[in-house]
């Protein structure tokens, strides 16, 4: 499930953020980061407009088509995309390997598993904050913008996490 966030969140900052470019996410233990080149960096008002437009897309119920690509399919798109970054981490993939690129809309990205099939089941996440992040963790490569969001399956698994996190921050000193 938490990849499909992973991708409603770059669907999302691509539509706000044209010339943003996401690179790779990973997955957390209370949710998803994602990394995102060529963009100034993100504000707390930009991160409230990506989570309403992530919310807008959950309401609107929207498809994700699948189809399965080797890695020297989805470098070679993703070269053509001018996409430098994606294209230096889908080369770290052997060709046995399969991906799965996902579109919707005049969106595509890569993922290693398949995604839900509709936005619908995306319901319960918030963006929680942002970072810089070097490009492989190498403080000689760029720096990349890091936006972090908390995803889960239902509604009461989502409150009990902010909870803590509003617990923890009131006693942090």
């Amino acid at each position: 499930l938490r990849h499909s966030y992973a991708y409603l969140l770059a669907q999302a900052v691509h539509q706000l953020h044209p010339s943003a470019q996401p690179v790779e996410y990973q997955i957390t233990d209370h949710g998803i980061y994602c990394d995102f080149s060529d963009t100034l960096p993100f504000n707390q008002e930009d991160l409230q407009q990506i989570e309403l437009k992530m919310h807008e897309w959950v309401q609107q119920h929207i498809e994700v088509y699948t189809e399965n690509i080797t890695p020297d399919q989805a470098a070679l798109f993703f070269k053509k995309q001018n996409f430098d970054f994606k294209y230096q981490y889908l080369k770290k993939f052997s060709d046995s390997s399969t991906l799965f690129f996902h579109k919707n809309n005049d969106f595509s990205d890569i993922y290693l598993y398949p995604l839900v099939p509709n936005t619908e089941f995306l319901e319960y996440f918030k963006v929680t904050h942002v970072s810089g992040a070097y490009w492989q963790g190498d403080a000689t490569q760029p720096m990349l913008q890091r936006i972090y969001v908390t995803c889960w399956a239902d509604q009461k698994q989502l409150k009990k996490h902010l909870k803590q996190v509003e617990e923890a921050a009131k006693r942090d000193h």
